[in-house]
């Protein structure tokens, strides 16, 4: 199985090395990933996400034109009302506690919140939610593939967008 890691640096680097196919044995030694009871593929429940194949890992994360405008679409519907655009900050979150970050715009520290954060961080963010936060879990309202298309133009808001997808953001 293939492992990529959502939490930035590897949590386990002892472990389980990021990008690296592991044993059910190896899995077994983290607290945070719960092999099923086939011990063949693990089920996800923490802060690595598992992939089949290699294959699969990059498919699922590889950003086209067609992956970012649906992404663009997403955040439209289900992130702009908190999150705002670059045109536009979101007055609900400037109100909730802790603040809700406003995508696509340079802050004063010259980071741009989520851009610097791996793919697979903001996918885990989505799809579980920030608890003591006002970010909602996405699990059971979107699906796989729009959990992973959402996260996508996200991770790459500082580099160029297509234009359908830079427009639905206000960039």
């Amino acid at each position: 199985m293939y492992i990529t890691s959502h939490l930035g640096a590897n949590k386990f680097p002892n472990v389980i090395p990021s990008g690296k196919y592991v044993s059910c044995q190896t899995l077994q030694k983290v607290p945070h990933l719960a092999p099923n009871s086939k011990c063949n593929s693990p089920a996800f429940t923490g802060p690595a996400r598992i992939f089949e194949s290699q294959d699969s890992a990059v498919e699922a994360i590889s950003a086209t034109d067609e992956k970012l405008n649906a992404g663009a679409s997403l955040y439209e519907g289900k992130c702009e009302f908190c999150h705002g655009t670059a045109d536009e900050p979101s007055a609900v979150g400037r109100s909730l506690y802790p603040r809700a970050p406003q995508f696509w715009v340079t802050h004063k520290n010259g980071e741009m919140d989520v851009a610097d954060d791996p793919v697979g961080e903001t996918y885990w963010k989505v799809k579980n939610g920030i608890r003591l936060s006002g970010m909602p879990a996405y699990a059971k309202s979107l699906s796989e593939t729009q959990l992973w298309q959402v996260s996508l133009p996200l991770s790459m808001a500082d580099k160029p967008l297509p234009a359908e997808a830079s427009k639905t953001v206000g960039r």
